[in-house]
């Protein structure tokens, strides 16, 4: 093949050569190329771009479940509450990490293998969601079902909560009194600053003094 292309029409030209030789040469004309500092590698494997926008999103959905998955197993190790089994989880995070390759993600694979690709996540997402549905239900019929819990003597606010999942339980009784304070539970996407940190500083930001 390389005697074919060194002097074809339309091609390159190019010669077969070994590793150290074709170096050399570079060596000898290196100022005509440009200079790089650091990892040199495609830009494109980034995964920060994509062509197939629904598997960069079911991505990041599986991503957010699995955390969740993770979180309610860590939660289930009380009583009444088995943990799943570590390997069920390892596995789901497997098929998740096998789909973040990085010609996946930026979608420069062939299209059957996009295809291939949202199948698999799909499944992935049915599976963990239905498995943290039903470590919520268990949860909630232990008690347990509250995403923050505070007792903290009337020394702890709780303010604003959102999402699907948004209860707090404020425990009192002996040793927890008086109750810690509790606003806006599961309306935190209409509270008024939404951060507290940015309208502080675009306060003193704005100020003349």
């Amino acid at each position: 093949m390389s005697r074919r292309v060194k002097d074809l029409e339309g091609c390159p030209r190019s010669a077969h050569m070994s590793v150290s030789a074709f170096m050399a040469l570079l060596a000898e004309d290196q100022q005509r190329y440009p200079r790089y500092h650091g990892e040199l590698y495609v830009e494109l494997h980034r995964g920060v771009q994509t062509v197939q926008a629904l598997i960069k999103k079911r991505n990041r959905q599986c991503e957010s479940a699995l955390r969740e998955l993770e979180m309610l197993d860590v939660m289930g190790d009380g009583p009444g509450l088995p943990p799943l089994e570590a390997e069920r989880i390892r596995g789901l995070w497997k098929v998740l990490l096998k789909n973040q390759f990085h010609d996946i993600l930026p979608g420069t694979r062939i299209p059957e293998e996009h295809i291939e690709s949202l199948q698999a996540t799909g499944k992935l997402l049915e599976t963990a969601e239905a498995l943290a549905a039903a470590k919520w239900e268990a949860a909630e019929g232990k008690g347990r079902g509250a995403v923050v819990r505070s007792s903290q003597g009337r020394y702890g606010y709780v303010m604003g909560t959102s999402g699907p999942r948004s209860s707090v339980s404020i425990i009192g009784g002996p040793g927890h009194s008086p109750p810690d304070h509790l606003e806006g539970e599961g309306l935190g996407a209409t509270l008024a600053p939404q951060s507290l940190y940015r309208d502080q500083l675009s306060r003193r930001l704005g100020s003349k003094e």
